[in-house]
């Protein structure tokens, strides 16, 4: 997955948070606690992604 594509990914879900927190009633708690998973997940993902990508530069920087 491209880090370009996390990243806009990770934007949507957190406007669609802020957009159901602007407009909280019972039925959207369970819509929040979904998108908050979803978040995390692209977030951990979006990190891990990162980390290896720095790791492969600093893996080229010495050779």
């Amino acid at each position: 997955m491209k880090i370009r594509k996390l990243e806009a990914e990770i934007r949507s879900l957190q406007s669609q948070l802020y957009e159901l927190g602007n407009q909280t009633n019972q039925y959207s708690i369970g819509e929040i606690l979904k998108l908050s998973k979803q978040l995390d997940e692209k977030i951990i993902l979006y990190q891990k992604l990162k980390l290896h990508n720095q790791n492969k530069e600093n893996c080229r920087n010495l050779e």
